[in-house]
């Protein structure tokens, strides 16, 4: 139960409901399970990120939230991989 507990110590020092989190490290199917997307649900958030490729759309699993790392050096590196990951599936647990 260390996510309830995180969530739960969160609260308790901020005084405001936590409603978001994030799968540490994110990678679906390897970092994080279709029973921790259960969990996450039935603790009360009401999203959570992953680290999967892809990019979020309507109709997205909103427990599996795609995210990448836009830290390129340049505009151009940075434009190619928003490129792949909107025309990529969203990668997810099921």
């Amino acid at each position: 139960m260390e996510m309830k507990e995180g969530k739960e110590r969160l609260e308790a020092i901020t005084g405001s409901e936590v409603t978001l989190f994030a799968y540490p490290n994110g990678k679906p199917g390897t970092d994080y399970t279709a029973a921790h997307v259960r969990l996450a649900q039935e603790i009360g958030f009401e999203a959570a990120c992953s680290t999967g490729w892809g990019a979020g759309q309507l109709g997205s699993d909103l427990f599996q939230i795609p995210r990448f790392t836009p830290w390129d050096r340049s505009q151009w590196r940075y434009a190619v991989r928003l490129a792949r990951n909107l025309r990529q599936p969203s990668a997810r647990v099921r």
